[in-house]
């Protein structure tokens, strides 16, 4: 029978120390800069994966520095004094919407969900993202006007620069799959996310259509 003590047979003791030495460096988390980036990404690719479950159809995640030419007063830290990153997620419309022939109808009432449906989604996802220690705000489709008839926060603009789009002529953000056909709504918060890329694809058509000279004023 072997005694684990003092007096352990060094061949025994070797491997138990490695054992032990082996154990800790396989669940050591590692630390510093390199632990924070790890630490964001998960936080991102989950919180995406959450969304998705919540019936969206596009997310995407903007640093909160890029809104730096938003006007003063509508941009992310003047709702949330510590924003780092705003969410914004897309549901798309459907297409009988626009070929219905009785329009009033039916847009009013499918608008009329989609905004419950936006409330809920950024509400859970404030939800989530406070769960998980960070200060999250909650901005629905329809959020409050302020002066000028402008809304306390651009829900296009942020699209655009969350890479979901393109902004287009028609100042509607272009998204890839869904063109402009899309229902916005978006959250600020102070979780560090790892913004997306912008699309640098070109999705606005409606300029090569223009051959002459002022056709078409911009």
């Amino acid at each position: 029978m072997l005694m684990y003590g003092k007096n352990t047979c060094p061949q025994v003791a070797g491997i138990f120390a490695w054992y032990k030495v082996s154990i800790f460096s396989i669940h050591k988390r590692p630390v510093g800069e390199e632990g924070l980036k790890i630490k964001n990404r998960s936080l991102t690719a989950s919180l995406k994966q959450f969304a998705y479950t919540l019936g969206i159809d596009l997310v995407g995640i903007a640093g909160a520095d890029r809104f730096e030419k938003a006007p003063v007063g509508h941009r992310p830290e003047d709702l949330l004094p510590n924003a780092k990153a705003v969410v914004v997620v897309a549901i798309k419309q459907p297409e009988a919407m626009f070929f219905t022939t009785k329009p009033s109808i039916y847009t009013r009432s499918v608008f009329s969900i989609a905004a419950r449906l936006d409330q809920h989604v950024t509400l859970d996802l404030a939800r989530f993202l406070e769960q998980k220690g960070s200060n999250s705000l909650p901005i629905p489709t329809r959020n409050p006007f302020m002066e000028e008839n402008m809304g306390d926060f651009s829900h296009k603009h942020a699209a655009v620069l969350a890479g979901l789009g393109e902004m287009g002529v028609n100042t509607l953000p272009i998204t890839p799959h869904y063109g402009n056909r899309v229902w916005l709504s978006s959250v600020v918060t102070e979780a560090l996310l790892v913004p997306d890329s912008p699309l640098t694809e070109k999705l606005c058509k409606i300029v090569e259509y223009a051959r002459e000279p002022g056709l078409l004023e911009l």
